[in-house]
């Protein structure tokens, strides 16, 4: 079981993952972990190829199709993103939890969700990934054979101009999310549990966790007390760590979100270590009593 204390920031609009997602899986690890830092150093507009445009934009509401297709020129080469909908993402008992102005808790099974978050590919590139959300146009990250990139859309409209942006980590100096030691490689793997067959060879054994997120008050303020918008940007971390650990046989799946809409129930200041010890008292005597889950997350703004 984990527990972490995780902190992101917006700049710009885009989301800079600071998500540590390697401790998700395996408890005791904890000499190598590793978050991921994105760092903005391009910015380029572009517009997605008027053949595709309307298939995403028009979309009636909450009926998302299975299946996309988008095309776009990013630094001057055209792209095609093949995608389909994560429908991992979320665990069938998935539940919210906010708080009213006099601490009232209130836990409800949401009926509003639009289910806009997809994986893919980038068409004739084996390298490429990409995790997406389409609610209001393309968000997300996505990467080919030779570069990164972030994406968002530059207005609520449907006009379908998105901001492409590259990112780096190499030249970013990490900040400590929970941790003790943040070592990064480019070529470090998340952990996984392997198993050796007959013949020798390796296996991925498969495994499902099931993740509660917890968004502190200042973040659900950066929100503007928005708690859809609240949602939409957890839900888009996890389509990402989702889409990161798919190929090694691993499924994280969300089965709650709370987020403390009057205040945090813990004091959340620096350093991390304190911010851990707290939640984890927390968590082991309120969230483990409603929620069934394998692990949970702190994410708080900063």
């Amino acid at each position: 079981m984990t527990l972490t204390v995780c902190t992101w920031t917006m700049t710009r609009n885009l989301l800079l993952w600071r998500f540590l997602f390697f401790s998700i899986l395996n408890p005791v690890m904890t000499i190598k972990s590793a978050a991921v830092f994105l760092l903005i150093t391009e910015n380029e507009k572009i517009k997605m190829n008027d053949s595709k445009q309307n298939f995403l934009f028009f979309c009636p509401q909450y009926h998302r199709p299975d299946t996309l297709t988008y095309a776009m020129t990013v630094g001057g080469q055209d792209i095609e993103m093949q995608l389909e909908r994560n429908n991992e993402l979320l665990t069938k008992d998935y539940t919210e939890s906010y708080y009213q102005e006099d601490g009232t808790r209130v836990t409800t099974v949401p009926n509003d969700i639009d289910h806009c978050f997809y994986h893919g590919r980038i068409v004739n590139d084996s390298e490429s990934s990409v995790s997406i959300s389409t609610c209001d146009g393309l968000r997300g990250y996505f990467r080919t054979s030779a570069q990164r990139y972030l994406i968002e859309p530059l207005s609520s409209n449907d006009e379908g101009d998105h901001a492409v942006t590259t990112f780096n980590e190499k030249n970013f100096t990490p900040a400590v999310c929970g941790v003790t030691n943040t070592s990064w490689s480019d070529d470090y793997e998340p952990p996984t549990s392997r198993s050796r067959s007959r013949s020798g060879v390796t296996q991925l054994q498969q495994k499902y966790v099931e993740l509660v997120l917890v968004a502190d008050n200042r973040a659900y303020v950066k929100m503007n007390r928005d708690q859809k918008k609240m949602r939409q940007r957890i839900f888009e971390i996890v389509n990402f760590v989702n889409m990161v650990y798919k190929p090694l046989r691993t499924f994280i799946a969300l089965v709650g979100l709370e987020i403390w809409t009057n205040g945090d129930l813990i004091s959340v200041t620096p350093p991390a270590g304190e911010n851990l010890d707290a939640f984890m008292k927390w968590r082991n005597s309120e969230l483990v009593t409603r929620i069934k889950h394998d692990n949970a997350h702190l994410i708080r703004y900063g």
